[in-house]
């Protein structure tokens, strides 16, 4: 019977135990790696898997006692006739074996990883006080999941206190490292406060377990939110009231950003009284908020479709008089409020306000390790549209959550390949770009691509919205259906990245070889037949094809378009170089630029093209 009862805990952790197994086996072998920008790609990919392995830890500790409160089974499980030491036991053991196969799949990467290297060099060996880290933060999670689900009462708020709990030691091992040690000591201080932190958690939760209570039948939280007064439903407002049930819903949200607030003045305390570690606590502020960043990402858009799910009453909620396009738009929209508010203004008020003149928070990751804010801004705001989605094929937010990150590393794989075959088709459709550059006069590739690019990332999330609400709509969509709609996002970003890169690459060479072909048919057609060039002339496409040889394809590129030529003199090692400067304009502006150099008066001498934009 207890063989049962573990079996169920570890059926209830089977997903994100899977997910960390298969990111704690992926290892980059350095040595199969055939060209430099793969190898970069694979390192990057092994970082996420690495982040992908811890975290799936971090969720199955608080999902051992959240799921209870998430499934609403709790007072039947302290309803058995069964100790609840035994209960407490079982628990920690299904937690256990979870953590030691995560832990020892990742030995095994890195054993794999160190037999693939060279050399010895090329492997890496932590210090003694980063293992002791590594170990403390291990352990800490373990021992104090129990005591901050149970506090929390809901899986995500777990790992929110735990965070917390964990930075709040932390900061304390820094202060007795730097106050009484000196900077010295490092090791011990790490030992002796991770011993005591995970022996007062474990011992703190289990004494909560033990004295536990349950207010109702359902083992729900009445606190939070919920009792806040203007957040209540009123006898009148029926949009009103979707409104203030939907930011309940964002509690969840609420409580993480309090959590960050809290983590984020304490690290500055510590960062303005220190004077050794100051730096390693700027960096630390730094991290803080990257971490924050991706938790409201991957949470945000499935707290509210995923909390319905898990109380059970999102099917209902279909039957009120307002339409179900009219709910999915308030979930959508207090969802893109929520992120505003806590995935931008929050953090960027804390950077603005704690420490203007300082190079931290939000503002130093905007200024110093991007080149511009858009790139930061498109992938939170793509995270938040797969996460909307994912919701509607995972059933709680946890397993939303983790179907984002998943959705995000295979359509980031499925973008990759797409660009690599691209690249390995090289000059691919060549007949058709040139056909469309010269049916849509194009002259900037780069900024078509640009725009091609912003397009299709409309269309994307435009169709992951539209398939969002038909799941919304119909709870009782087929998974086969669902699994559809993924293959045809798939295939949806494989075609656009495949056309966007080659539009990119060939599409460039094509212009290049345009203009320069120009620029020999404008050399060809100004030059008299004594060998002089004016110093300038107007010029039509019917000089340029009769005199200049100028192809029908390219005529048709620039047709309405206004040619002028100009002789300008470079200078080349003493002498004069006669050089054609090109300006072609269509509708008053400037559509291209380019020069040709003009060949000496000898009739035998063929002319060099030299084109540029």
């Amino acid at each position: 019977m207890p063989t049962a009862r573990i079996g169920k805990e570890l059926k209830g952790l089977r997903l994100p135990w899977l997910i960390a197994l298969i990111a704690a086996l992926f290892t980059p072998y350095n040595s199969w790696l055939p060209t430099h920008q793969t190898n970069e790609v694979l390192r990057l990919l092994g970082q996420l898997c690495g982040i992908l392995s811890v975290a799936g830890i971090v969720i199955a500790t608080a999902m051992t006692f959240g799921q209870e409160f998430q499934l609403r089974t709790f007072p039947f499980l302290l309803g058995q006739p069964i100790p609840r030491a035994k209960l407490w036991l079982e628990k920690h053991i299904a937690l256990g074996v979870v953590t030691l196969t995560i832990v020892l799949a990742i030995g095994l990467n890195a054993l794999l990883r160190r037999q693939a290297a060279p050399s010895l060099d090329e492997v890496r060996f932590a210090p003694l006080n980063e293992k002791l880290m590594y170990c403390f933060v291990l352990l800490a999670t373990l021992s104090s999941a129990g005591l901050w689900t149970l506090m929390a009462r809901s899986t995500i708020g777990g790992m929110a206190f735990n965070a917390s709990g964990i930075c709040a030691a932390s900061a304390l091992a820094a202060v007795i490292i730097e106050k009484v040690f000196g900077g010295n000591g490092m090791a011990p201080t790490i030992i002796v406060t991770g011993v005591a932190y995970c022996a007062i958690s474990q011992w703190l939760g289990w004494q909560t377990f033990k004295e536990w209570q349950s207010a109702d039948a359902a083992g729900a939280d009445t606190r939070g939110m919920s009792s806040w007064r203007f957040l209540r439903c009123r006898p009148a407002g029926a949009l009103t009231n979707l409104w203030r049930k939907e930011l309940r819903l964002q509690q969840p949200i609420v409580l993480i950003g309090m959590v960050f607030v809290v983590c984020w003045f304490l690290v500055l305390v510590l960062y303005h009284t220190s004077a050794t570690y100051r730096w390693n606590y700027g960096v630390g502020l730094n991290a803080l908020t990257v971490v924050y960043l991706v938790v409201v990402a991957v949470l945000t858009g499935a707290v509210s479709l995923g909390e319905e799910r898990a109380m059970g009453v999102l099917n209902w909620q279909l039957t009120l008089p307002k339409s179900a396009g009219t709910q999915w738009f308030i979930k959508l929209s207090a969802t893109i409020l929520s992120a505003l508010v806590f995935g931008f203004a929050l953090p960027l008020i804390l950077s603005a306000l704690t420490a203007p003149q300082e190079n931290i928070g939000l503002i130093a990751i905007y200024q110093n390790h991007f080149d511009g804010q858009t790139a930061l801004r498109y992938l939170f705001w793509g995270v938040l549209a797969v996460n909307f989605w994912s919701v509607t094929l995972a059933g709680t937010t946890v397993r939303a959550a983790l179907t984002t990150v998943i959705s995000c590393v295979i359509f980031f794989a499925v973008i990759g390949l797409g660009l690599y075959a691209a690249d390995s088709t090289n000059g691919f459709g060549r007949e058709s770009i040139l056909f469309l550059i010269s049916l849509a006069q194009i002259s900037n590739i780069q900024e078509t691509c640009a725009a091609l690019l912003v397009a299709g990332i409309a269309v994307f999330f435009a169709l992951m919205l539209y398939q969002s609400f038909l799941a919304f709509k119909n709870p009782e969509l087929s998974i086969r259906r669902m699994v559809y709609s993924s293959i045809a996002l798939c295939l949806m970003l494989f075609v656009g990245s495949f056309c966007y890169a080659t539009l990119q690459v060939t599409g460039a060479q094509v212009l290049r070889e345009m203009e320069k072909e120009v620029g020999i048919a404008v050399v060809n057609a100004a030059t008299t037949p004594a060998g002089d060039f004016p110093k300038h002339e107007l010029l039509g496409l019917s000089d340029l094809e009769s005199r200049g040889g100028l192809s029908e394809q390219t005529a048709f590129w620039l047709r309405n378009t206004v040619i002028e030529a100009s002789l300008v003199e470079i200078p080349n090692h003493g002498r004069l170089d006669r050089a054609c400067a090109i300006t072609v304009t269509w509708q008053n502006q400037l559509y291209f630029f380019c020069s040709q150099l003009i060949p000496e008066r000898n009739p035998s001498a063929s002319p060099p093209g030299l084109g540029g934009r």
